[in-house]
């Protein structure tokens, strides 16, 4: 009958009461049904309102059913079924996020919690300081410049042992320059010793933005070579080029106008573009003797997608031959790069030159001045329509503007009143004052190119037949330059359009000829006399820039950079304090904004650390000691962090306390890049009574500040210090000193040890870990019983660590999991944030071969720079975990994780749940001793991290129905003969899991039940795959194969002999049952799933009833 059918009986009647009784909690799941007639001619049906499966702690059922009076019980069934079983979760856990029910409830030997926030590790014991003291400084590389192969840098050729000779330093390896060609630094290879042979070294350009359009774009520079090669023609040896790439791309070889003059060794492979002829190597710079300072030109208006591209760079390249005699190398000065563009007029009041950087005139108010234009026809407002492209100093002292009149006596300020200003300390007055706003973009002295300006008139022009526009330039008596002093100072006006509406256009100049302008220097008694207006005719796309290396910063060794607004001095590496403390913390040196003095106005600097790579499982703390003061709410300081070279974020350290390390926030300077963030500014620090920190020295202290970089283990960071300010008040900056890392070392080994693991009525599951377990560390486990005495078989075993094969009754106090922790490397730790005994298998993408994953054998699964595992071939590729067995029977799974183009399959042994793309919850065809897992990653799919959590179900064991509760037993299941629950036999030897006396045998029935017998005389080693059936007596039974196909049984099956050794993996299996384990018939215990690699036995598992 179905649970929900109903029946009637005499009212007359007692209550029918239901009572359930088991050696021990037992749980399963009834359908009762009682067939119940009232008269012999009339039948009713009275409904079950009791629950439909008995759990948790109650034995008993009462008021199951509805009687009616005067109703007689004729008949009734009882049907027991074992569907259904009640879940009793994953098993025990513990996890570092769960407070306070995390690790922190075991017991701890040379491991700790503290050290990676609520993270198992092992414990600390000491550190290694990587801390830069800065004695010493070297040119580095200018910001955006690399090299590889370890010979470029930057040198000013001085200090230098060997005598000049006719415009050439003579050394012991060669010839080479005895100054840099201009300025005072050079790229040089090697500077004072030499190149050595099987070198291949490499300097790269930052990204250059390609002009528009292109027009006689070349590039150039001065060098000079001296390579080991024993011909000026074809020397077939040491090298030296240049590649180009666009957009990222590739890198090309070009060659320069006139040919490189020589041949590199055909053994070097040629790149890409790079002609060959014959059995000669490729065209490259190389001389028998030094070549002098000479000037090479490379035009690149050809070379092959460089029309439709936006960036390019460039890289110098020299290779030497393993056996070349050492010469100086190769020497690089003075980039020029320049682009002619297509011709075009415009106005110009300033400087040009094309060799070297100039200044426009002192003094000057200089004015271009238009013909009448007819407003008369005009409707509605006027607008003025330009372009602009200015160089210019502007604050309060050089600026510009657009002014209009209708009678050419009275001019009116176009300019001021329609333009947005950046916030200033100057009182906005034409362009560029202290910033103007156009399109959203600030732009300053330098506007960095052309900018498109609508300014309307005001209305009283419309209607008006005789209108007036000018462009006024007034400069100063001292700086005659903009922002950096180049080859076009001042101010460019082009393409001038005065219109109604985009419409109407009363006039229209794009600068053809001079013509339509005249010019001339405004006299006033402030004798500005002088006009710098000239017509000109240049590119557009007019592109030019000259590069000696001269930004190239003297700072430590290391990877240290800094980066400061053009125009001030910005972060600087020295010895000198000249505002401040009077000594640094670690003498003799150390970074300060301005050293000489107080801060930049209007900065926004930054000074940049090398990289750092921290390992999985290493602890570091950033560390530095700093001196600070500048004007609180308006400027100051923060730390910046870049995580395996993504974007540069805030870096807020929390102290235990809850506090910040920063002293406030930005609130004032609503432009500054650093406006409501928290920064140093030295106002927490200021002795009691003082007003500011401004001229304290030594009574404000050098702090010494320290952050946990423990969530960046595994991780390649970088920081930055970045300073910003408004544009009035300065006080005396920042100073910075003793930065670096300070990197933990430890212990070898330790070990945590969990409370107490009551077991299941089933038994345990299996032992599994959510850890970071890098190269060089482990974990393994050891199970306690209730004494704290290893078991045999379970000491120091790998995860995860199968427990079906322990004895619940015999470790019926309980087991503890020890987890032990080691390292073969002092800066390393794995790392613990959970640990299950039960059924949670973990998928930790760094730990995969340290827990029982397994990769595929020929490659293709990488873990990337971000900890991600990542399928890098084109077909798709499997990785693995294999069965792992479960004492307590399992019937769903829930499938979490970060991952993406995997498919999962769950193998039960019995069958496979396969073609899982997401996350969710999973059933099993039918309950299952443990499970496999497959995942087959796609190519380009990826996986973070995955959980896999089985739902343990408890079947019923030594179950009892007794209906009304009258003491009669109606059903029951015992376990004995029945080898175990309800729907779950896995005993061995009647109600047990092992067999105490020796001087019996025991049945193992498998189908139809059957008695006792004495065993058999004969021994037999089941050593490959066999049919069995019917009845089999041994003395010995071997089991020797494995759990895949030792033995399928066919109809019923029974086995009797003294001793049955089943070897570790081993197993049979019949019609769902699996029989394994390992142990010695009289002594055996049985594995609850068949596998094991304990002191057990056998052990088998099937549907109830057989």
């Amino acid at each position: 009958m179905p649970p929900d059918a109903a029946f009637t009986v005499g009212e007359t009647m007692a209550r029918p009461n239901l009572q359930l009784s088991a050696a021990r909690k037992t749980y399963l799941s009834l359908l009762l049904s009682l067939l119940m007639l009232a008269t012999p001619a009339t039948a009713f049906i009275s409904p079950w309102v009791g629950p439909n499966s008995v759990s948790g702690t109650s034995q008993s059922v009462a008021s199951a059913f509805l009687v009616p009076g005067n109703a007689t019980v004729l008949d009734a069934w009882l049907n027991v079924g074992e569907d259904g079983m009640p879940t009793v979760g994953s098993g025990s856990g513990w996890h570092s996020a769960d407070l306070p029910g995390n690790m922190s409830v075991g017991q701890f030997t040379g491991t700790t919690l503290t050290h990676f926030s609520e993270t198992l590790s092992l414990q600390p014991n000491g550190s290694f300081s990587n801390i830069a003291h800065f004695t010493n400084s070297t040119y580095q590389l200018p910001l955006g410049w690399t090299e590889t192969g370890g010979a470029w840098g930057m040198s000013g050729l001085t200090n230098i042992t060997g005598n000049i000779v006719n415009g050439k330093r003579v050394v012991a390896h060669g010839e080479i320059p005895p100054s840099p060609h201009g300025g005072g630094i050079s790229a040089a290879t090697s500077a004072g010793t030499a190149l050595t042979p099987g070198t291949n070294a490499i300097l790269t350009s930052p990204s250059l933005p390609i002009p528009y359009p292109l027009h006689n774009f070349s590039v150039g520079f001065w060098h000079w070579y001296h390579l080991d090669t024993p011909s000026n023609s074809s020397g077939n040896a040491d090298g030296a080029w240049i590649e180009i790439s666009l957009d990222n791309g590739n890198w090309t070889w070009i060659e320069p106008v006139g040919g490189y003059g020589n041949t590199v060794s055909p053994t070097v492979a040629a790149p890409n573009g790079a002609t060959t002829n014959g059995t000669n190597g490729f065209p490259a710079f190389a001389s028998v003797n030094s070549s002098g300072w000479q000037f090479s030109n490379f035009s690149l208006d050809n070379v092959t997608g460089i029309q439709n591209a936006s960036n390019m760079q460039l890289r110098f390249r020299v290779m030497t031959m393993s056996n070349s005699t050492a010469r100086p190398g190769w020497f690089i000065d003075d980039i020029e790069v320049y682009n002619e563009g297509n011709s075009t007029g415009v106005w110009h009041h300033g400087c040009y030159s094309t060799t070297t950087s100039c200044s426009y005139s002192n003094d000057a108010e200089g004015i271009l001045e238009f013909a009448t234009i007819d407003l008369s026809n005009a409707q509605n407002n006027v607008t003025v329509s330009f372009l602009a492209d200015w160089d210019i100093e502007g604050a309060g002292y050089d600026n510009w503007w657009l002014e209009a009149s209708k009678d050419n006596q009275t001019w009116i300020d176009i300019t001021t009143p329609n333009t947005a200003y950046a916030l200033g300390f100057n009182q906005p007055d034409g362009i560029p004052t202290d910033g103007v706003i156009f399109g959203g973009v600030t732009y300053t002295d330098d506007s960095g190119g052309w900018v498109g300006i609508h300014y309307p008139l005001p209305s009283n022009f419309s209607g008006d037949n005789t209108t007036w526009i000018r462009f006024r330039v007034v400069t100063d008596f001292i700086v005659a330059y903009g922002a950096t002093q180049d080859t076009m100072e001042g101010l460019l006006i082009d393409n001038l359009e005065v219109h109604e509406n985009n419409q109407t256009i009363f006039m229209s100049d794009d600068f053809f000829t001079s013509t339509t302008a005249t010019h001339y220097a405004l006299n006033q008694a402030s004798n500005n006399s002088f006009d710098d207006w000239t017509h000109r005719t240049i590119g557009m796309g007019h592109f030019y820039d000259l590069y000696g290396f001269e930004d190239s910063p003297a700072l430590p060794p290391g990877g240290w950079q800094v980066q400061n607004t053009v125009g001030n001095t910005g972060w600087e590496f020295g010895t000198t304090i000249g505002a401040g403390p009077t000594s640094w913390p670690s003498a003799p040196a150390g970074f300060g904004t301005v050293l000489g003095g107080s801060y930049d106005s209007s900065s926004w600097e930054h000074l940049f650390s090398p990289h750092y790579t921290i390992p999985a499982g290493a602890s570091a703390r950033f560390a530095f000691t700093h001196w600070i003061c500048a004007e609180p709410n308006w400027d100051g300081g923060a730390v910046f962090i870049s995580v395996n070279n993504g974007t540069w974020t805030h870096f807020d350290n929390v102290y235990p306390n809850g506090t910040s390390w920063y002293d406030g926030t930005i609130t004032s300077h609503t432009t500054s890049q650093l406006y409501n963030m928290k920064v140093f500014d030295g106002s927490s620090r200021i002795p009691a009574g003082s007003f500011g920190c401004s001229g304290q020295g030594n009574q404000i202290p050098w702090v010494s500040e320290s952050a946990d970089l423990s969530n960046y283990s595994g991780s390649d960071i970088q920081f930055r210090f970045s300073f910003s300010s408004d544009p009035s008040v300065q006080y005396d900056g920042w100073l910075i000193d003793d930065i670096g890392l300070e990197v933990d070392y430890f212990d070898p080994v330790g070990s945590w040890t969990s409370p107490i693991i009551p077991p299941d009525e089933h038994g345990y599951g299996f032992v599994d870990v959510e850890a970071m377990i890098p190269e060089e560390t482990w974990v393994t486990a050891t199970i306690r019983d209730s004494g704290n005495i290893p078991i045999a078989g379970y000491v120091n075993q790998t995860l995860p660590l199968d427990l079906a094969g322990l004895n619940p009754l015999a470790l019926s106090g309980g087991i503890h999991v020890e987890l032990t922790l080691g390292t073969d490397d002092p800066y390393l730790s794995p790392l613990v944030s959970e640990v299950n005994v039960g059924s949670v298998r973990y998928l930790e993408v760094i730990s995969t071969n340290s827990t029982g994953w397994i990769l595929p054998a020929t490659g293709g699964l990488e873990v990337n720079e971000t900890g991600y595992l990542v399928n890098t071939v084109g077909v798709t590729q499997t990785l693995e975990s294999p069965f792992t067995h479960s004492g307590v029977p399992i019937d769903g799974l829930s499938i979490d994780g970060d991952f993406q183009g995997v498919t999962i399959s769950l193998d039960t042994q019995y069958a496979a749940v396969g073609g899982i793309t997401n996350t969710g919850s999973y059933f099993l065809p039918d309950i299952s001793p443990g499970f496999g897992i497959s995942l087959a990653v796609q190519p380009g799919g990826w996986i973070g991290w995955m959980s896999f959590t089985g739902n343990m179900v408890a079947p019923a064991l030594n179950a009892e129905v007794d209906v009304a509760s009258d003491g009669v037993t109606d059903w029951s299941f015992s376990a004995d003969p029945n080898y175990g629950a309800f729907g779950w036999q896995d005993r061995i030897a009647g109600d047990g899991m092992s067999n105490s006396v020796d001087t019996r045998s025991q049945s193992f029935t498998m189908g139809s039940s059957s008695g006792l017998s004495l065993a058999g005389t004969q021994n037999y080693t089941v050593s490959s795959p066999v049919q069995w059936s019917g009845i089999h007596q041994y003395d010995v039974l071997h089991v020797l194969c494995g759990i895949a196909s030792c033995g399928q049984i066919t109809g019923s099956f029974t086995v009797y002999a003294n001793t049955i050794i089943v070897e570790l993996g081993a197993s049979m299996s019949a019609d769902g049952m699996v029989w394994g384990g390992q142990g010695q018939g009289t002594s055996t215990t049985a594995a609850a799933n068949g596998a094991g690699d304990g002191g057990g036995g056998a052990g088998h598992a099937g549907a109830g009833g057989a």
